[in-house]
């Protein structure tokens, strides 16, 4: 749409700030109403609305629309599938379902950026809009045709309760020892009419306790006050403040690794975006198949030792967060980092599922009609995490020496790494370097020296190094850390300049695909306006080149010639097409160079060095762009055109034919397919029109004009 892509962080903030209104404002609705169903269908209905914008999106405000929509409907559905899971469940069994809910929601992440790529791939963003409604339809359809109201669910299980401890309470209570669990930790399974096994979600101890104090009552709790809390008064309350806390923590730092950890694998161990996709996709399944266990295992914990026990848990996650994150800090290769990346993500499960699970808990001991609401605060956690956390971490790590701090845990894992490289300094013995045990050796016991320590002092600026004091260090000493301080800036000037020509390739690049799109419009508008419009991009292309020749000087052109060539290779490109639609013949290396080159002084100087693989990669990118050219002029009935193309495809072929046969490019020879497959459509397509036109010249145009006017005749009467 041509918008910037700083505009992407507008459309990220209409999906965040769409899901805190709603997710501040469901919870309370859907508990006032006492209704599930409602809500989940509005979800449904406007993930099919949200499809619909998408699809018929012409303009970016109307992509904010979308988003906008999309996260309110993402809210929804998410407070609403927690607390209706809340509803029905007891507390010994809430952590696997949990648990199977976020293995879902994974599995969902995995295969939604697939999905949507590859028909984003085929049928733009009308396929990804498709794909909206048809869940969105399918989710209503599921809804109507199988879910029930949970809270129905849960009164009829009270209910059948009732029934039960009614019974019970005419027996005699025999006496026990109490074995220090909860009233809440044994639930009662009571099987009901139709077959089916329900579980309850009030204790039968708690029951039989209250109608042998009070015979005349007919419902679990009764002696209980009812608490009617609304989501501020939530946040007061400890069981509910703390599990937010954690959830908003465990969240914004998961968020936060997911963004800074494909910066740290480029940085630090130069990984392509191919084998850092992999990370994710190890990490992903290794979560799908560990959260089922996590669940499982709160729920052994709970049943054994009490509902306190999801605290102690979530305690031992954030524990487990914190050495994770350590072990990712001090990684020093691939594997490692999987490994913590990987018992990171674990560790953050077994912080957020008890977590979830401790809002049900709290509820239904307390008998409110706040279980959306509680939710509500769930998602609206969630959501603060990851608007807030992710743009603090990213402005951190970019503004800081990316190679040496990390933001958030990560600086506390690299000061934990300081201190313990601080206490084995301080502590064993280590071996000496060579010259010093040579040095230790010929010198005699009295003139021996005791070692002095080094000592550090802060720099005087916030983000650099600290000074290193070299009074107290021996001359060779500091001879050699001058030498490495100088390697270190070295390095660090090298990585600077190597961005910078990045950058300027990049934004080359981007220029001279715009020229091949203008010269490509040759066909519909005048040549004179096309050609003026490309020579104001060219100039634009060399204000490039110029700023981009500064860091290539001298050596450094070869050194950075790897960075350097795609954006060389795309304008070779622009230009080759450009020469060919002006003079119908293939440009060469010497006005490539002629192009590139200003007047400096009275002198030509060049603005960067093209090699004999910059030019022939270049001008093999060609036959796309011809090919276009020709599909055009066809559609015209422009037959010259097309001879022209095909003439200079066959002679480029036979060129590059001829280039491999003399010296081996491995580059070269990936691109030559496509060069064969323009050229035989180019072949195919001028062949068509030559017997179309040979076929035209044999019949008589007479016999052509009869037959229109029979055909008109035809018409009147009918």
């Amino acid at each position: 749409m041509g918008v910037s892509r700083a505009s992407n962080g507008i459309v990220t903030a209409a999906f965040g700030i769409g899901g805190l209104v709603a997710g501040s404002l469901i919870g309370y609705v859907s508990d006032r109403t006492q209704n599930r169903i409602g809500p989940q269908l509005c979800a449904s209905v406007l993930y099919v609305v949200s499809g619909l914008v998408l699809y018929f999106a012409k303009h970016f405000y109307q992509i904010v629309i979308f988003r906008l929509i999309l996260g309110i409907a993402s809210s929804i559905a998410d407070t609403m599938l927690f607390t209706t899971v809340a509803d029905v469940y007891p507390a010994n069994l809430l952590g696997f379902k949990m648990a199977v809910i976020f293995v879902f929601d994974n599995i969902g992440n995995m295969l939604g950026p697939l999905l949507g790529g590859k028909a984003y791939e085929h049928m733009g963003v009308g396929g990804i809009a498709i794909i909206a409604i048809a869940l969105g339809l399918f989710e209503l359809c599921m809804i109507l045709i199988f879910v029930r109201n949970s809270l129905d669910i849960r009164r009829t299980l009270a209910s059948s309760n009732v029934t039960q401890v009614g019974s019970l309470a005419d027996k005699p209570v025999k006496p026990t020892i109490n074995s220090g669990r909860s009233s809440t930790d044994t639930h009662s399974v009571v099987e009901s009419e139709s077959g089916f096994t329900d579980v309850s979600i009030i204790s039968k101890t708690e029951q039989s306790h209250n109608l042998a104090c009070n015979p005349n009552s007919h419902t679990p709790n009764s002696s209980k006050k009812r608490l009617d809390l609304h989501i501020l008064r939530l946040l007061l309350q400890l069981p509910v403040a703390g599990p937010t806390v954690s959830i908003f923590v465990a969240t914004g730092l998961q968020t936060v690794i997911e963004t800074i950890l494909p910066l740290r694998l480029f940085d630090k161990f130069g990984y392509s975006p191919a084998t850092i996709g992999i990370v994710f996709l190890i990490v992903g399944g290794v979560l799908i198949l560990a959260m089922p266990a996590v669940g499982y295992v709160n729920d052994t914990v709970v049943s054994r030792h009490g509902e306190y026990m999801r605290y102690y848990t979530i305690a031992t996650g954030a524990l487990c967060v914190f050495l994770s994150q350590i072990v990712m800090s001090l990684a020093g290769s691939y594997v490692v980092l999987v490994f913590g990346y990987s018992l990171f993500a674990i560790s953050t499960m077994v912080v957020i599922v008890p977590a979830q699970s401790a809002f049900g808990d709290f509820i239904n001991s307390s008998e409110s009609h706040a279980m959306a609401q509680c939710y509500s605060l769930a998602w609206i956690a969630e959501g603060l995490a990851n608007i807030i956390l992710p743009p603090i971490a990213s402005g951190m790590y970019a503004t800081q020496n990316a190679n040496e701090i990390v933001p958030g845990a990560y600086c506390l894992a690299d000061k934990f790494k300081v201190v313990l490289f601080k206490i084995t300094r301080s502590g064993t013995w280590k071996p000496p370097l060579m010259s010093e045990a040579v040095e230790a050796a010929n010198t005699s016991p009295d003139k021996r020296a005791t070692k002095r320590p080094r000592t550090f002092k802060s720099g005087p600026a916030q983000g650099e190094p600290p000074a290193l004091d070299f009074s107290t260090m021996e001359p060779r000493k500091q001879q050699v850390m001058k030498t490495f301080l100088a390697y270190r800036n070295t390095l660090d000037a090298h990585y600077d300049q190597r961005e910078r020509v990045i950058k300027c390739s990049r934004d080359i690049t981007a220029l001279s695909k715009k020229m091949v799109f203008s010269l490509l419009r040759i066909t519909q508008d005048s040549p004179e306006k096309v050609f003026k419009d490309v020579e104001f991009k060219h100039n634009q292309v060399l204000e490039l080149f110029s700023k981009m020749s500064k860091e290539m000087q001298g050596s450094n052109a070869m050194k950075y010639n790897r960075q350097a060539t795609p954006g060389i290779q795309e304008y070779i490109e622009a230009v080759g097409l450009w020469r060919f639609l002006q003079h119908n013949e293939l440009i060469t290396k010497k006005q490539v160079l002629e192009s590139l080159t200003i007047e400096s002084d009275g002198k030509a100087t060049p603005l960067v060095s093209v090699t004999d693989e910059d030019y022939l990669l270049g001008i093999s990118d060609l036959p796309g762009e011809v090919n276009r050219y020709c599909i055009n002029s066809i559609g015209k009935g422009d037959r010259d055109a097309v001879s022209k193309c095909l003439a200079f495809l066959q002679m480029l072929k036979e060129g590059v034919s001829l280039v491999l046969s003399v010296r081996k490019y491995n580059n070269l020879e990936k691109k030559v397919p496509v060069l064969n497959s323009s050229l035989e459509k180019i072949e195919k397509a001028f062949y068509s029109m030559t017997i179309r036109e040979c076929e035209m010249k044999n019949i008589d145009p007479a016999i052509i004009n009869t037959s229109g006017i029979a055909v008109e005749c035809n018409m009147d009467t009918s």
